[in-house]
């Protein structure tokens, strides 16, 4: 497994909250979620809401966390309501952002980003 993504899973257990956010029929729709590390390169959110039609869509997670930022754009996999829903995500981009400041300026430092292989895409469309 790629080494900046096993670092940003850890973000993602440590942080735990977050916000999915996607679109749905024209509207932007952000809901608060539990995430967790999944298997390989995914992660899964879990939520009190009802959420519809998300299978094979593009979302954002969204996570803060003191000074840490993680913004992750994945692709559903699967959704499974039961008494909550629990919807898990292919990872196609992980950002770990760290803010630093000095003075009055205030910036956003890369810290590791992980970009899922094109030919593993490829081999998992085929």
């Amino acid at each position: 497994m790629n080494k900046a993504l096993q670092i940003i899973q850890q973000k993602i257990n440590t942080i735990q909250s977050g916000l999915l956010r996607f679109t749905q029929k024209d509207d932007r729709v952000s809901l608060q979620v539990k995430a967790s590390a999944g298997g390989d390169c995914s992660f899964d959110c879990v939520t009190e809401e009802e959420v519809r039609g998300l299978q094979d869509k593009e979302v954002k997670l969204v996570q803060r966390y003191k000074d840490d930022y993680i913004y992750i754009t994945g692709k559903v996999e699967a959704v499974v309501k039961n008494k909550k829903t629990v919807i898990s995500i292919l990872i196609l981009k992980a950002c770990w952002f760290v803010r630093e400041s000095e003075g009055s300026m205030t910036w956003l430092k890369e810290k590791q980003v992980y970009e899922l292989e094109a030919n593993r895409s490829l081999r998992m469309a085929s």
